[in-house]
């Protein structure tokens, strides 16, 4: 049995991602009931693109909205976006995912089985690489019968004693855990403390009580791990393993790399705080040395990687990211709504 499902798409300076989403959508075997565009770009071509789309399909239920690019960014969308929203279940995807067939229809079935979710998220099939039978080694992670690629990052954390036992997708008092990303495509809904922003669903009941912080402006960045997090005081949050979405990482309309640096480190301060307001001294000293040692890995990053454009990139990233723990020692973020 299906329930009103609304898709709200928030973008900025992204006409031809839109373009693709919104196309891919009337071919899916559950359509949203409503699809609500908002857009904070600076110029008319996503309005002209979402215009073209519904030319080509009339019966796709989609409505345009236009909101400054100084309103706030990605939370004010969202919240925007939630407001105008009249499904039970309200669906975000990010203007870069094609949703695979059965996506929506995947994510209602899954609020179904569990009763007690707020909130469900979608699987991205495109992101890692997974393997089904490969022998244990010191460099792949498994989960039961699979396994990934174990990235350089969490070989040095489980070198230098700073990995998490937490289960898949929840926040240790330590602050980094495993993330969602490690939950294999096993076909099972995994219970989780967060979803990813890319592709998650909220029942209208608790958009309605509770809204995106403001703290998060512009792009955003663990604007919906923060979301999350609240959300848990409210019932259970699940990952829908066959609710499958690709993400194509557009990279258009994206802070300048050294933005982004300084964006990491504050705003996973930020987040950890939340879901741990008074950790023990122990994991405080586990959190710094993560983010020191994430650093690091970035910073070995700008050697190995390919084109002196994208080496440069990422060392202003290395360059923001230590401004951000200067800047966290300093004055430590703290809640604007």
């Amino acid at each position: 049995m299906t329930v009103p499902l609304s898709l709200v798409v928030c973008t900025v300076g992204r006409a031809a991602s839109v373009g693709t989403l919104l196309r891919a959508l009337p071919q899916l075997s559950r359509v949203p009931d409503e699809v609500i565009v908002v857009d904070a770009s600076a110029d008319d071509r996503t309005s002209a693109v979402v215009c073209d789309v519904m030319r080509e399909s009339s019966a796709l239920p989609l409505t345009y909205h236009r909101v400054p690019l100084e309103a706030g960014g990605l939370t004010y969308q969202r919240n925007f976006g939630a407001a105008l929203a009249c499904g039970e279940i309200i669906s975000f995807v990010d203007d870069d995912t094609i949703p695979e067939t059965d996506f929506f229809a995947e994510l209602e079935r899954c609020f179904a089985r569990h009763p007690s979710a707020v909130g469900v998220g979608g699987f991205i099939s495109n992101e890692i690489e997974w393997a089904r039978g490969v022998p244990p080694s010191p460099t792949r992670f498994t989960a039961g019968e699979w396994s990934r690629e174990l990235p350089v990052q969490f070989r040095l954390r489980r070198t230098f004693g700073l990995h998490s036992t937490a289960p898949l997708g929840h926040i240790p008092q330590s602050g980094y855990g495993w993330p969602v990303g490690f939950i294999p495509p096993d076909g099972a809904d995994h219970r989780v403390e967060y979803l990813v922003g890319a592709t998650f669903a909220f029942r209208r009941s608790l958009l309605e009580q509770q809204r995106f912080s403001s703290y998060f402006t512009g792009y955003g960045l663990f604007e919906d791990t923060d979301f999350c997090v609240r959300a848990l005081a409210h019932g259970e949050l699940y990952l829908a393993t066959r609710a499958r979405i690709r993400h194509l990482y557009c990279q258009d309309a994206r802070p300048s790399p050294r933005r982004f640096g300084r964006m990491v480190v504050r705003n996973a301060w930020f987040v950890w705080r939340r879901r741990w307001p008074s950790p023990s001294l122990a994991n405080v000293i586990r959190w710094w040395a993560t983010t020191v040692l994430l650093v690091g890995c970035k910073f070995r990053e700008s050697f190995v990687v390919r084109g002196r454009r994208r080496r440069r990139s990422v060392r202003r990233e290395c360059i923001g990211r230590l401004e951000g723990i200067v800047g966290v020692l300093l004055r430590a973020p703290k809640e604007a709504g």
